[in-house]
């Protein structure tokens, strides 16, 4: 029970990594928190994690809405009146186009989400944290916030904003125990996939291990991270690619 008694807080939580990553918290003791835009994909998160033993509770939010965010922190001490750990894992896919062709309002909607989100979110977390003493974040990124990708500028970029992020926030309260990484997934089997068949075909032949990662890959090294086997690590990538990157 590497977890018990640890309040988790999971943006994201209705599928994919968040989903696995509720599942993996909740199997090894934590209160788990799952957030997101859809209500029914978390309830459904939830009621399995009570169905094999867990404790869990579903929050409506949107992480590009700061008051959004808050009100959800603000919900979860109200439920289980602390904050230990904190996975900022919420994302979306951007509309595949060069630079110059990129709508605007397709830069700010993606960018709203995965950059923008996760400030909004650390913002709201820490409080909380230092309330308690302590606590650990994990924010997901991906592979293209550490290499550039095409036709995917506000992806990759607000990626690459999250790890700077992960670093300033890390240096920032490394003094009060609070602890702030990043875990870099690769090509990973979500839903999020689903809409670029061929693309998807073409990174997996670029894939050492010739296959996609799944989700429980990542919520592995996410739990392990947020977890007091892992208290001098702090600042930092771990990076779950099937050697991708390398």
């Amino acid at each position: 029970m590497r977890h018990k008694g640890k309040v988790a807080f999971i943006t994201g939580g209705g599928s994919g990594i968040g989903e696995q990553t509720a599942y993996k918290l909740a199997s090894q003791g934590a209160s788990v928190v799952v957030v997101g835009r859809t209500l029914e994909k978390l309830n459904k998160v939830v009621d399995e994690i009570e169905k094999n033993g867990g404790i869990a509770s579903a929050v409506q939010c949107d992480v590009s809405d700061p008051t959004s965010i808050e009100r959800a922190l603000v919900e979860t001490i109200k439920l289980y009146g602390k904050l230990d750990y904190a996975v900022n894992n919420a994302g979306l896919n951007q509309a595949f186009d060069k630079t110059a062709d990129l709508p605007i309002e397709e830069y700010k909607r993606v960018t709203s989400i995965i950059y923008d989100g996760v400030y909004y979110s650390m913002r709201a977390q820490i409080p909380h944290m230092l309330a308690g003493g302590s606590g650990s974040i994990v924010n997901v990124t991906s592979v293209y916030g550490t290499k550039g990708m095409m036709y995917n500028l506000a992806y990759s970029a607000g990626k690459h904003g999250a790890h700077g992020m992960t670093k300033v926030a890390a240096l920032d309260y490394a003094d009060e125990n609070i602890r702030v990484n990043t875990v870099v997934p690769g090509v990973i089997d979500t839903p999020l996939l689903k809409t670029e068949p061929e693309a998807v075909e073409q990174m997996k032949q670029a894939i050492p291990l010739r296959r996609l990662g799944r989700p429980e890959e990542v919520a592995n090294a996410i739990s392990f991270l947020l977890s007091d086997e892992a208290t001098y690590i702090t600042g930092s990538q771990l990076v779950v690619d099937g050697a991708y990157t390398v």
